[in-house]
């Protein structure tokens, strides 16, 4: 038995398309693996600076949170201060206070005399 001659050319064809895919395969795979390799130092890289930025950022957090204490604390302290000074203001205030009611009410009254007078 003979095989025809178009299944011994396209057996050709297909022998020949086949072994030019496998190489091409061959060639895009090299490629990609070359391209992979490359990638993966360049994402190390990324990885690294990544690193060192959030180091960075820890540190200024950190000193964010030190700087508010200390501003927590002295705030209170000074809250503390004008607070007891305010109630040994307010105390002197309270001692004080009837006599200046009467002071003004008395000097009120003389000029309300004086007007009286002058106006007579």
């Amino acid at each position: 038995m003979n095989l025809p001659d178009w299944w011994i050319g396209a057996s050709g064809v297909f022998f020949i398309v086949g072994t030019l895919a496998v190489f091409a395969l061959i060639v895009l795979s090299i490629i990609l693996i070359q391209l992979a390799l490359e990638l993966r130092t360049q994402i190390k890289t990324l990885t690294a600076k990544v690193e060192v930025l959030t180091d960075k950022t820890t540190q200024i957090a950190d000193q964010i949170k030190d700087v508010t204490n200390d501003v927590s604390i002295r705030t209170k302290g000074i809250v503390k201060v004008v607070d007891d000074n305010a109630g040994t203001a307010f105390g002197i205030i309270e001692k004080i206070a009837p006599a200046l009611v009467v002071a003004g009410l008395g000097f009120r009254l003389f000029r309300m005399i004086g007007r009286r007078s002058r106006g007579s």
